[in-house]
């Protein structure tokens, strides 16, 4: 999600010495919405890989199912996720920071600072809007907070101050004396 891809898969696959070098008994593709966070996506696979191992343990019971070696070849590993890849760099376009949001939404979560304090960053819509990155280009009490990109401005629909439930973007700047100008970071 982070790296903006529509689409993951589910793989069952035999357990080997290897860390996910196993054969590969069944595997599906899955689409990634636009909209969809890691929580949400992990909710759905969760359900599927579920249904998929039923599957691969009668098809292994009633030889339907032929094991697949794994190649080496083009094999990564994700890398740990750290509280500070949260971090939201206003300097990347929206799009991109959109895609950091939903991607590491419920945990690590995304965040940026705000008078010293951290705002984490729920939910995020890409707007029109040009500015200085990072610059808070509007509060709206109906709409929430415009925050400027490098390209493109995000409207944060949800938010999470220090300490504090999420909220509306909307009820933040209601709540919260936060003034357009003013910068993320």
């Amino acid at each position: 999600i982070i790296k903006g891809e529509t689409e993951t898969g589910v793989t069952i696959f035999r357990l080997s010495p290897r860390i996910d070098a196993g054969d590969v008994l069944i595997q599906e593709r899955v689409t990634i919405d636009p909209n969809e966070t890691a929580g949400a996506l992990y909710e759905r696979l969760k359900i599927k890989g579920a249904e998929l191992l039923v599957q691969a343990i009668t098809g292994v019971a009633n030889e339907s199912v032929t094991p697949i070696p794994q190649s080496d070849e083009g094999v990564t590993r994700a890398p740990k996720l750290e509280k500070e890849d949260g971090r939201i760099d206003w300097t990347q376009n929206a799009r991109d920071i959109r895609n950091l949001i939903r991607g590491l939404n419920p945990f690590p979560g995304a965040f940026t600072m705000w008078q010293g304090q951290v705002l984490k960053v729920h939910r995020a819509s890409v707007v029109e809007g040009v500015g200085e990155p990072g610059k808070v280009l509007g509060v709206d009490g109906k709409t929430g907070l415009l925050v400027a990109t490098d390209k493109g401005t995000l409207l944060l629909d949800e938010i999470q101050p220090a300490g504090k439930k999420r909220m509306s973007g909307a009820d933040f700047v209601r709540g919260y004396p936060i003034q357009s100008g003013e910068k993320l970071g």
